[in-house]
């Protein structure tokens, strides 16, 4: 996939707009996306278990702080609800552009969500979960 990728930025002319960095320790990734403006956090269903599951790269953007565009899907609509950290859309093309045109033009939403995201951090992080394990595991 990795060269069809590289192949089709230099049919378009942006290679010298895309770096393609390959695998990244978990640190230099955490480095990496805190600096990123958008996280993408598109899935097909190509099955149940992604319709309702979460991505652990979701919970990334939250910890970084950074708003992302993300799929219809229950659980993100659960959180989102709650905590508005991301925009969700459909797996569509041009559904996707209109996410990232909206995000990057309409100032005042991309605060709220960084800000949200930056909240909900407090709430979704591994010593909220750490106790809620140990809660169960003391109740067996």
């Amino acid at each position: 996939m990795s060269n069809k990728l590289r192949q089709k930025t230099r049919q378009l002319g942006i290679n010298h707009k895309v770096e393609f960095l390959g695998y990244l320790k978990p640190a230099e990734l955490r480095e990496l996306t805190a600096k990123a403006f958008i996280g993408y956090n598109l899935l097909n269903a190509t099955s149940w278990s992604y319709y309702y599951s979460l991505s652990n790269k979701f919970f990334e953007y939250i910890q970084a702080g950074v708003p992302c565009i993300s799929n219809h899907f229950p659980e993100y609509e659960a959180i989102n609800e709650e905590h508005e950290v991301a925009w969700l859309t459909e797996l569509k093309v041009e559904k996707i552009r209109e996410a990232i045109d909206e995000l990057f033009n309409n100032p005042s939403l991309y605060q709220r969500l960084q800000n949200n995201c930056k909240a909900a951090a407090e709430v979704y992080n591994w010593e909220q979960e750490e106790q809620q394990l140990l809660n169960i595991y003391e109740s067996l």
